[in-house]
């Protein structure tokens, strides 16, 4: 797994270690905890979501923009 950015103490983060058939996720500050496991095609629509770039990926309560 890597980290995908330093963090500090109070931060929030994942680590994501990509394999050819899944891509594995876990919490940084929980390594021994549970872990998600996705497809990489749902892992890349799941990153252009969240990057907004989904048609129709705005909040549902209308906002432009938001994810």
């Amino acid at each position: 797994m890597r980290e995908q950015q330093k963090l500090t103490q109070d931060e929030l983060g994942v680590e994501v270690a990509p394999c050819p058939h899944t891509i594995h996720i876990r919490d940084s500050k929980n390594p021994t905890g549970p872990r998600l496991s996705v497809s990489p095609t749902a892992w890349a629509g799941f990153l252009r979501y969240s990057q907004g770039s989904v048609a129709g990926s705005a909040d549902p309560a209308g906002a432009p923009g938001s994810v």
